[in-house]
Order: C-alpha cells, then structure tokens, then sequence
C-alpha cells in the first residue's frame, strides 16, 4: 500500500495548525528535517506539504535556503482586506440569493456552535483553536450557499490569509464583546435575506477588524508576535 498521500496529509493537517494559529510565527524556518523527524515520516511527504502551503501563500520560498513561514505586513493586510470584501460580499450575496432550507439549516448550526465556543474562549491555546476552527466553518456555510466554485476558492484562501493576522494581533478572550454583537445582529440579516443589510454588516466588521490588526501592526514596527483577534 502507498502510505505518500496520507504521510502528505498529515504534514500538511500539522503545518497548516500551527500556521494558523502562529505557533510557527511570521518569517521563522521551516526545516524539512525536523518536521520529517518528529512526525516519523520522510522528506519527501513534508516537502509536498510545504509545496501546498505554498500555493496557499502560508509558507514562502527561498532559493537555497528552504522554506518559511510567510512574513505579516501592514500593506498586505490592507490588500487582503480590500480583496476579502470585493469577494466575501460576491459570495454572501449569492448565498443569500440562493441557497436554500439546507444552506439555512448548517448555517445557524455552525453560527450556534461558534457562540458556544465563544462562551468558552479564557485566553487559552486550546479555546482559541477550538474557537478558531467553529470560526472557519461558520464562514464556510455562510458562503456555501452559492454556485459559484472559483469565488468559493478565493473566499478560502483569503480566510486562510486573514487568518494569521488574526491570530497574532489581539486575544480573542479580549475580543468576545465585539465579536458577539456583530454575531446577532448579523445572523438575523442573512436569514431574513437582507443582502444589503448583510453586506454592510459584514464590511463594517472587515474595516473594524482591519483597523485594530493595523494599529497592532504599526505598534509592533509592521512586523508582529502577539495573539489574534476575529474577523
């Protein structure tokens, strides 16, 4: 049995975590070796790995020097943002267009278990994570309900990117207030298919998000190590 595709998997699954969650923070090394070493498994399945996160634009290449993980900047983030609206509104107003009982049914499920996790959050690694990943799925089924695949693949990897500057720039323990009024108030818009009201929810939450990660940004000298923030 050829075991390079799980073995792939599973470099990926664990480069992708602590990615995400800046345990590998901004510009540190990625030696292959020592990720082959501690997960048992050969060069070749981290190096396939890597090559994946690369195209996700999580780890960045140098020639002769191997792998990092992508540097966080103050003007890359104003780029991410200004993307992730032109395409998240695309895809929410699609989905609010479109989708149907089903679409309606998964996503005030994944909107219920992202405030329990909320509830949770106490500054932890391991609420955040847990927080992290009802967060990722909510966003999933909020744009989910459209048809459009190559808009779904740029909403996916825009949230991978915004991603790690959430996660570095302010603790979302700190963060619950902001995060749980726009949760309600924004709910209640998309299932009553107010696209417009919706829309303008979610872009004031983006700006919002892009002005507290900026001012973590400028006071760390654009290139940051400190917790997350949700957006």
């Amino acid at each position: 049995m050829d075991l390079e595709p799980n073995q792939t998997a599973i470099a990926y699954d664990r480069l992708r975590k602590d990615l995400l969650a800046c345990r590998v923070r901004p510009g540190d090394r990625i030696p292959v070796s020592l990720i082959s070493k501690e997960l048992s498994i050969s060069p070749g399945p981290v190096r396939e790995a890597l090559s994946r996160l690369v195209a996700e634009g999580l780890v960045e290449t140098e020639q002769n020097r191997g792998y990092r993980a992508s540097e966080l900047a103050m003007e890359k983030f104003g780029h991410l943002t200004q993307a992730r609206l032109a395409i998240d509104t695309l895809c929410l107003r699609e989905s609010i267009a479109v989708g149907d009982v089903e679409w309606e049914t998964t996503l005030i499920a994944a909107c219920h278990r992202m405030e329990r996790r909320l509830e949770l959050l106490d500054g932890s690694p391991e609420t955040e994570d847990r927080f992290a990943e009802a967060h990722s799925l909510f966003h999933k089924a909020l744009v989910n309900g459209g048809r459009n695949p190559y808009l779904l693949r740029m909403h996916e990897l825009l949230y991978l990117q915004s991603s790690r500057y959430r996660r570095l720039c302010i603790p979302l323990a700190h963060d619950k207030p902001r995060i749980h009024t726009f949760q309600g108030e924004f709910i209640t818009a998309v299932i009553a298919r107010d696209a417009d009201r919706a829309v303008e929810l979610l872009t004031e939450y983006y700006l919002a998000a892009r002005d507290l990660i900026n001012t973590a940004l400028e006071a760390k000298g654009d290139l940051i190590n400190s917790e997350s923030v949700a957006a």
